[in-house]
């Protein structure tokens, strides 16, 4: 199943994406927009995660992914490299053919899937609020700041944070 939001992207080219993607059958299902119920839903029924992105951020969704124990295939951007390297897989966004091998490798190799499980669970373990609290913590003390000024960070961000 392919789940997406294209964006930026104009809705003739959206069209035309979706009338490529019936060439192939039912191997292919364009959703759109799913829900969380239906994230979770799509996670727990898929054997990878592929994020073949152009443009990402920190990665949340790769991090949801891999939190559910799928095994990712991602864009050699950057900030996911940075944030997930020895996790996952990396390819070139528009080099369709190399990210088609990496499916199909992925696809076929219950070890290498079963070992990129293992260390995204484990490196998942970093991005918790108490992980992130402990560094945050050594962190202030290393300057010699108090624990005053962490609560002050932590009501400033939760602050922002919608309820």
């Amino acid at each position: 199943m392919l789940t997406t939001e294209i964006k930026g992207i104009r809705e003739k080219n959206k069209k035309n994406f979706t009338e490529q993607c019936k060439d192939f059958n039912s191997s292919i299902t364009v959703s759109g927009f799913v829900s969380d119920k239906e994230v979770a839903q799509l996670l727990a029924s898929s054997k990878i995660f592929v994020l073949p992105s152009r443009m990402e951020g920190f990665g949340l969704a790769v991090a949801e992914a891999m939190a559910a124990g799928l095994p990712c295939i991602l864009s050699n951007l950057p900030a996911l490299k940075e944030n997930f390297h020895s996790a996952a897989v990396f390819v070139e966004p528009k080099n369709v053919e190399e990210l088609a091998q990496a499916m199909l490798a992925l696809l076929s190799d219950p070890e290498k899937r079963r070992k990129l499980k293992k260390r995204g669970r484990r490196l998942i373990k970093r991005f918790s609020w108490e992980a992130v609290a402990k560094k945050r913590t050594r962190s202030f003390r290393k300057r010699g700041q108090t624990l005053v000024h962490l609560a002050l960070l932590c009501t400033h961000f939760s602050a922002r944070e919608p309820t």
